[in-house]
């Protein structure tokens, strides 16, 4: 429906797009639609001399206050 608002847009003026533009405003709250700006990877690297080491699922990285190393 948003995709058919924004093509209907393109070919009116004035009063006409702004009232479009206020439907494309409703359809997308009532849609919850979201656009992600960012998406990140990132390679998370460890020595085999560490120890006791987990990713937080939260942050997507490893948690430094438990990290050890084995000798």
């Amino acid at each position: 429906m948003v995709n058919n608002l924004f093509v209907q847009s393109a070919s009116v003026a004035g009063t006409a797009r702004t009232s479009i533009w206020s439907q494309i405003d409703e359809q997308v709250m009532k849609d919850a639609a979201i656009l992600p700006g960012i998406y990140q990877k990132t390679l998370l690297y460890r020595s085999p001399r560490l120890t006791n080491v987990y990713v937080q699922a939260f942050y997507g990285m490893y948690n430094y206050a438990v990290l050890g190393v084995s000798s």
